[in-house]
């Protein structure tokens, strides 16, 4: 009785470690995102814009940061992202992106990557989103390389 309660004990330990390690895993990682700004590389994963009155678009994004402090964005089929590129800040639950390109005006600009966006890490994922202009929510789901 004594041995199969000390497993039980040492098998809950071991999941609430997991657990813990995780989450302190990725709040390093976001520390380190603050201090020294998202680590250099192309992050792949999905956009998508889930608009005030149901509709819902998504494709395949890819984010470039660099070491600068600078990002590049894909754009999408009709403009499901439209792109962007820029400079970029990091604090502990935003990343503010300043666009740097001449846009037309002929769609929704909440799908350029500007402007204030929330973020959480995942694991290996950083998510990124933003309820702009009360016009709907605008979500990058990327992979870290």
């Amino acid at each position: 009785m004594k041995t199969t309660i000390a497993l039980m004990v040492s098998v809950l330990m071991f999941v609430g470690c997991s657990d813990l390690n995780t989450e302190n895993y990725d709040t390093q990682l976001q520390r380190r995102f603050i201090e020294n700004g998202i680590p250099e590389g192309d992050y792949t994963g999905t956009f998508s814009v889930v608009y005030n009155n149901g509709e819902t678009y998504s494709n395949p994004v890819t984010i470039s940061f660099f070491n600068d402090y600078t990002f590049n964005s894909s754009d999408g089929p009709m403009r499901y992202p439209a792109g962007g590129n820029g400079s970029y800040e990091i604090t502990e639950d935003a990343i503010n992106f300043t666009d740097l390109k001449v846009w037309t005006a002929d769609f929704d600009w909440n799908l350029i990557l500007n402007g204030k966006y929330h973020y959480t890490i995942q694991q290996n994922k950083l998510i990124i989103y933003a309820n702009k202009n009360k016009a709907g929510t605008y979500t990058y789901t990327i992979t870290f390389p």
